[in-house]
């Protein structure tokens, strides 16, 4: 090939790469564009979706209301009915992975709905078992309630759930040592299944509250006249310590007691002991499932 050809074939060459340059900016600028309308169509419809999830938690709330409403008028199955079938919207059910506002809220609406639902069994519909489960579920979400706990602690209670009252009361102390009512169940719930140990301890904290705290000297009486070897030593101890500057002696203020709190506080005995022993069979049956609740419940619940 001669130089003119050479020469020929430099400028043919140095023209296609000329063009292919040109083609790569084009396409780079057809790409940019490209991805530039869709990061703008993602942002619509990402702005379409919080839209319409806005609407669809609005119109929750308003459904909520009129709940509200037929709670009011005592029209409890209505109330129900529509608790239950907010609960069931997909906005609910389909939690969102965008920790949001308008999550938070969406989460606050389920926690009151499960609230609301367990006035409605426990208070209208006498169903306590339904009633448990709808404070267990809040609980997960928010386990910072201490009145949710007290109420979990009195239902299970009530209806023989007696590890899982035990733990509520448990929580309501963790939440606030000083929360009487909690404490009061606690004491005669441990006495009245025989945990005379956990008992006593819980009976000394009491006291270091309340020196005259009826009850609990009451089953303090009781623990000592029954298992007098096993726990003189600790019980001794501690009204020599820690009671000592009581101006009465145990004995001189259960003689001074109201013979009503008496009997109130043995009927509260009483009937922890029938659930315990009538039932026993099924406690014995259910405790496992009670024991795997309780590790569930402390699991999920938000703290």
């Amino acid at each position: 090939m001669d130089c003119a050809g050479l020469q020929a074939l430099g400028s043919d060459s140095e023209s296609l790469e000329s063009d292919i340059s040109l083609q790569d900016i084009e396409q780079g600028s057809n790409n940019e564009l490209a991805s530039k309308l869709a990061e703008k169509k993602d942002l619509e419809s990402k702005e379409n979706y919080l839209s319409n999830r806005k609407k669809e938690a609005e119109n929750l709330y308003e459904t909520y209301k009129n709940g509200l409403k037929y709670l009011a008028n005592k029209e409890y199955l209505s109330a129900k009915d529509l608790f239950e079938q907010i609960l069931k919207s997909p906005l609910i059910v389909e939690k969102s992975l965008e920790c949001d506002e308008i999550e938070k809220d969406l989460t606050k609406l389920k926690y009151i709905l499960f609230k609301n639902l367990s006035l409605i069994q426990s208070k209208y519909l006498e169903n306590y078992k339904s009633a448990l489960e709808f404070l267990i579920q809040a609980a997960k979400i928010d386990g910072t309630d201490l009145n949710l706990w007290y109420e979990i602690g009195c239902i299970s209670l009530k209806i023989g759930k007696l590890i899982i009252s035990k733990l509520a009361f448990e929580e309501c102390l963790d939440l606030n040592q000083e929360h009487w009512p909690s404490l009061d169940n606690l004491i005669i719930l441990l006495f009245a299944v025989g945990n005379y140990s956990e008992c006593l301890k819980n009976i000394f904290v009491a006291l270091k509250m309340d020196k005259y705290y009826l009850n609990g000297l009451i089953c303090l009486k009781k623990i000592q006249l029954s298992n007098f070897s096993l726990f003189t030593n600790e019980i001794d101890n501690f009204i020599q310590t820690e009671y000592k500057e009581c101006a009465l002696e145990v004995d001189d203020i259960l003689d001074q007691a109201d013979e009503e709190n008496y009997d109130e506080l043995i009927n509260r005995i009483s009937f922890i002991k029938n659930l315990h022993h009538e039932n026993v069979k099924i406690i014995k049956e259910t405790q496992k499932i009670d024991d795997e609740l309780v590790v569930s419940i402390k699991a999920n619940m938000n703290r």
